[in-house]
């Protein structure tokens, strides 16, 4: 059951694709339009605030804030993201890149492209 509850969910990806249409489309009364008619300075400005308000609700140990401010910090970001041209598919090409630059991370790669080859021979 669990499964079928996280497929009814929501995606970073469909929510960036949702950010994207409404700076296509730039409705009057959408907040994501209004964060792009600001501009930069207003985008920057929210993910600040919002990252404060993580710190604070973890600090305080509320982990209903802490979800739902987490969510509004990454909405913003997404914002930034789309008004500066990045695709949150580069972010994440990003971090996949780095999940094997670490030492750790390397040496967990060298063993997976070993029991890879491995698994090649007859």
């Amino acid at each position: 059951m669990l499964l079928s509850k996280i497929l009814n969910y929501m995606t970073l990806e469909e929510l960036y694709k949702t950010i994207e249409n409404r700076k296509k489309t730039m409705p009057r009364r959408s907040y994501s339009a209004s964060l792009f008619r600001a501009g930069c300075d207003r985008i920057v400005q929210k993910i600040g605030e919002e990252a404060i308000e993580v710190i604070i609700s973890a600090k305080n140990k509320s982990r209903k804030r802490l979800i739902s401010e987490t969510a509004d910090l990454l909405y913003h970001v997404l914002i930034l993201l789309s008004f500066k041209e990045i695709k949150a598919d580069d972010v994440l090409q990003e971090l996949e890149r780095r999940r094997f630059s670490t030492p750790l991370g390397s040496s967990i790669k060298q063993k997976t492209e070993k029991s890879l080859s491995a698994a090649d021979r007859p």
